[in-house]
């Protein structure tokens, strides 16, 4: 029996009794494949679909030729290689190509299941009525208003269509986690802050160490207010990262001394981080935000594939203010979010100061 080793995403070797038979080299693209010590070598056309195999004197000894739906216009019986149009896995067995979520069909230019990036909205033609059953998919959405979408792709409608029906100018990569960094950011940035300002007011100066762990922390815990993680996810995964921030900061405090470690400052801290987890809410993601992210990773990704100069510039520019303009609102709420999940490391700093003030009095 086959397996099949993977890296991420992308398959890096492949396994028959128990014994490595095939290893795949990476870069940017797929570069090489080793069978028995023997390197095949990748060549690619502009479109992203290997058109060439090569030896290591660089002699061609296999070449594709394809229509633009992926069909192959020159099929070898004897030909073991699966990685064809667009680079993509092919399965000799059910002529379909692997595209991690689904498979497609490059005969009849559809997937063989639904689109994963989907939400459950009310119906576009009929909005006075309560639909939310209906799942429309993948879309250009051009408003949000109170869980109203307004589709402005009817292609989008099809839930099995492949790159828009324009499979020339496009391909169908994956990536639905943009407002998980834009979370993460936020984080980072509130997290290092509060850090920063608390440490000057208590001490006078700012450590840099102590402030990237807070900062770390902070885009942890940003991101995943970005996630679509229920109320007693965030509050479990805030208590772990509180604990892990305490942890951490005492081991660069104490130069790695684990035996200083204050574990009453680890539970206060995992508890500040619990409560701050509770207030800042369930994770801000929606399968709006993935579509979102989705198209906007697609046009920048063809466009860099497709374009160049100033057409390129442009697109890119588009495709980013599209994004911003309509996760607005959601990357606000999770925004918000993050901050209220400060809200007890605020106030437990305030504390200190006071209790700081206090003491400096009394003294």
């Amino acid at each position: 029996m086959r397996r099949c080793s993977w890296d991420g995403g992308n398959i890096a070797a492949e396994i028959q009794n128990n014994a490595i038979t095939v290893t795949y080299i990476r870069g940017i693209n797929l570069i090489a494949s080793d069978v028995d010590g023997v390197r095949t070598y990748y060549l690619y056309n502009a479109h992203g679909d290997v058109v060439n195999l090569t030896d290591s004197s660089a002699t061609a000894i296999k070449s594709y030729d394809y229509d633009a739906f992926g069909v192959e216009r020159n099929i070898a019986s004897g030909d073991a290689n699966p990685f064809r149009y667009c680079v993509e896995y092919y399965d000799k067995e059910t002529n379909t190509y692997y595209l991690r979520a689904r498979n497609y069909d490059p005969t009849t230019g559809r997937f063989l299941s639904k689109d994963t990036v989907h939400a459950r909205l009310k119906n576009i033609f009929d909005p006075y009525g309560d639909y939310q059953g209906t799942q429309l998919t993948g879309g250009v959405y051009v408003d949000w208003t109170e869980g109203q979408y307004v589709v402005n792709d009817p292609l989008s409608l099809n839930l099995y269509t492949y790159s828009q029906n324009n499979p020339i100018m496009y391909s169908d990569p994956n990536g639905n986690w943009i407002h998980i960094l834009i979370g993460a950011a936020i984080g980072f940035a509130v997290g290092g802050a509060i850090s920063a300002v608390t440490q000057y007011v208590m001490t006078g100066k700012i450590d840099i160490g102590q402030t990237l762990i807070a900062a770390g922390t902070g885009a942890l815990s940003g991101g995943l207010a970005a996630t679509g993680v229920v109320l007693i996810g965030q509050i479990a995964g805030n208590t772990l990262l509180g604990a892990a921030s305490s942890f951490g900061n005492q081991l660069y405090m104490n130069k790695g001394d684990i035996k200083k470690t204050n574990v009453t400052d680890i539970l206060i801290s995992a508890f500040l981080g619990g409560v701050g987890g509770a207030l800042g809410g369930a994770g801000g993601g929606s399968t709006h935000l993935d579509s979102l992210s989705n198209q906007l990773f697609k046009r920048v990704g063809n466009a860099v594939k497709n374009q160049s100069g100033n057409a390129l510039k442009k697109e890119i520019t588009n495709a980013v203010s599209y994004y911003l303009k309509n996760s607005l609102k959601q990357n606000a709420t999770i925004m918000y979010n993050v901050l209220k999940s400060y809200i007890p490391t605020v106030v437990k700093g305030g504390t200190d100061w006071i209790d700081k003030l206090f003491s400096s009095n009394e003294a």
